[in-house]
């Protein structure tokens, strides 16, 4: 019966089941995580990749055990693990397929995701020396000489040769942009703390909305390998494909207002050369230091403000605020100059005064200044509303107070 049961227990499916699911939910982890620019994808360059807008490119291989210690955790990564150096060869050869040059190299990054640990003594240490320069590339090619004449395991002897007869140059690139994540057991809960973020303002919501997420990237990722396609998501594709799934999450109809304190030690001359302030400055609204920390203060809290918005504004309805509040603008930039445009009417000749041009500007401004900015029907105060003009005035601006504001800062 014994003898059985290890024989089950040998050729069962769970240990390749809970490594699937693993590289799953590693995936899903790594897209919570995504930034603006970046997208990553699932089983195309490697077990999970990132590219980003840039051009650089993370292979992260994900290795799962179900072997345990003593106490309940998961075994170390040894310098003699098979997924170690397994790892490392596929490394080595997808860099041989891509034929990268070793200045190219430099725009790649590789990261080992594992449930597992590192021990005290690991060839992970010796990776780390090299990356500190504390060793050569030929020291660690003689101590993966050393591992693999200690191993009878002709897979691995096969792996740490592959490596060390790699072109030296390269494979030091290689070994130092490596990464180590390991002790990532509980990659569930990992999921989850990345959705606090989105669900702190409707905690109860959570549980819904991370079995929502799950189910229907999973669809989706099953879908795109039955159909034989790569399945990749940037980041504005998840926002935009999986927005419904944090319905629950938030207040749909309003969002979230906090308190940004004011901040009076600032590098004033930095915040001169920011655009809105030279357009504030150049028509006289800034007359001392204080005025300047004013409308810094309300751009910091528009700015701080979309950090928080970011997961939680819909693409749709920040082009509505956005396009209202350049609606509003140009409104009151046609009423603020509309005497001017009458003397140009008469007179195309007309030579303009630039005290003319700067009291009529301030009027264009306390029109805008006085104005409102709406998320659906929640009424945004005039400290945000005030920072989403000035942010628009900045870089590149959208919107000016002066006459010739184009000419002037665009």
């Amino acid at each position: 019966m014994d003898e059985l049961s290890n024989f089950e227990k040998t050729h069962s499916a769970g240990g390749d089941d809970a490594a699937f699911t693993y590289q799953f939910y590693s995936f899903v982890y790594q897209l919570l995580k995504l930034e603006k620019g970046e997208a990553v994808g699932y089983e195309t360059k490697d077990d999970v990749h990132i590219e980003s807008s840039t051009g650089h490119i993370k292979l992260i291989q994900v290795k799962h055990t179900i072997q345990k210690r003593a106490d309940g955790t998961p075994i170390n990564l040894t310098s003699l693990d098979s997924d170690l150096w397994k790892t490392l060869s596929n490394w080595i050869e997808w860099v041989k397929v891509s034929k990268k040059t070793v200045q190219e190299l430099d725009s790649i990054s590789y990261v080992l995701f594992t449930n597992k640990n590192i021990g005290a003594k690991s060839i992970i240490n010796t990776l780390d020396d090299l990356k500190e320069n504390k060793i050569s590339i030929n020291d660690v090619i003689n101590e993966l000489q050393k591992l693999s004449d200690q191993t009878k395991d002709e897979d691995i002897q096969k792996y740490i040769n592959n490596i060390k007869s790699f072109d030296k140059r390269k494979l030091t690139r290689i070994l130092k942009s490596i990464v180590y994540e390991t002790g990532n057991d509980n990659i569930i809960s990992k999921i989850k703390k990345e959705l606090e973020l989105i669900c702190r303002f409707n905690p109860s919501s959570l549980e819904k909305v991370y079995k929502l997420l799950i189910s229907s990237i999973f669809e989706d990722k099953f879908s795109a390998i039955k159909g034989n396609t790569n399945f990749s998501l940037s980041y504005d594709d998840f926002n935009q494909k999986y927005r419904n799934c944090f319905e629950e999450a938030y207040d749909r109809e309003n969002l979230p207002i906090r308190d940004i304190p004011i901040e009076t030690s600032l590098d004033f001359e930095l915040l001169k050369k920011e655009i809105y302030i030279r357009q504030l400055n150049d028509i006289y609204a800034i007359n001392s230091d204080m005025d300047i920390i004013k409308a810094h203060h309300c751009k910091l809290a528009w700015d701080n403000h979309m950090l928080d918005w970011n997961r939680l504004l819909l693409p749709e309805d920040y082009k509505i605020m956005k396009s209202n509040a350049i609606r509003h603008w140009d409104n009151s930039f046609q009423e603020a100059y509309h005497s001017l445009h009458v003397k140009l009417r008469k007179d195309p000749f007309y030579e303009f005064q630039e005290e003319e041009i700067i009291s009529l500007a301030f009027g264009c401004l306390s029109k805008v200044r006085n104005r409102d900015i709406f998320y659906r029907k929640q009424n945004l105060d005039t400290i945000l509303s005030n920072g989403f003009f000035y942010t628009l005035a900045n870089k590149p601006p959208v919107i000016g107070w002066h006459f010739f504001w184009e000419k002037l800062y665009k």
